[in-house]
């Protein structure tokens, strides 16, 4: 006959275990916590999105395919057309705008919060209008081509 005997364990004392509350209630409350499992979260986004590289199910279409694939007709692309130029146009007058608000940044009463943000909306106005040329060259050329072979090929 084997018996063995089970000791109870030690606990700890009150001031570890209160210390211990205490420091984990402080993260908490800080919200180091959060910013923990926060950047948990986006280091297995990231890693997901390492792995999994090109999306499996990723549309070969040309731009006839597309078209007759939503049953469009040519009055309805030169509208698209008209209207994403607009818009591009739009964005980048925005953009214009925002760069001479940027030209105000000495006579401001904080000048680093107004570069600051001027540049993010500098950025943001050309990310906007670029985009939406892009769709715009999309439509005028006929032909779905990627985003980096359209800058590269300069046909803004």
């Amino acid at each position: 006959m084997n018996t063995t005997i089970e000791l109870p364990q030690k606990q700890r004392n009150i001031f570890v275990r209160s210390s211990r509350a205490v420091g984990r209630f402080w993260l908490w409350s800080t919200g180091f916590s959060s910013l923990g499992n926060q950047l948990g979260r986006i280091g297995s986004n990231l890693k997901g999105f390492i792995q999994q590289g090109q999306p499996r199910e990723y549309r070969h279409e040309t731009f006839e395919e597309a078209v007759s694939r939503m049953s469009l007709d040519e009055q309805h692309l030169i509208r698209q057309a008209r209207s994403f130029n607009l818009i591009a146009a739009t964005w980048f007058f925005m953009m214009c705008l925002s760069l001479l608000w940027l030209s105000l940044a000495p006579r401001s009463d904080s000048p680093l919060a107004h570069v600051l943000i001027s540049l993010g909306l500098i950025w943001v106005c050309f990310a906007k209008s670029i985009t939406w040329r892009f769709r715009f060259c999309q439509i005028r050329d006929q032909e779905l081509y990627s985003f980096q072979s359209w800058i590269v090929s300069g046909k803004l």
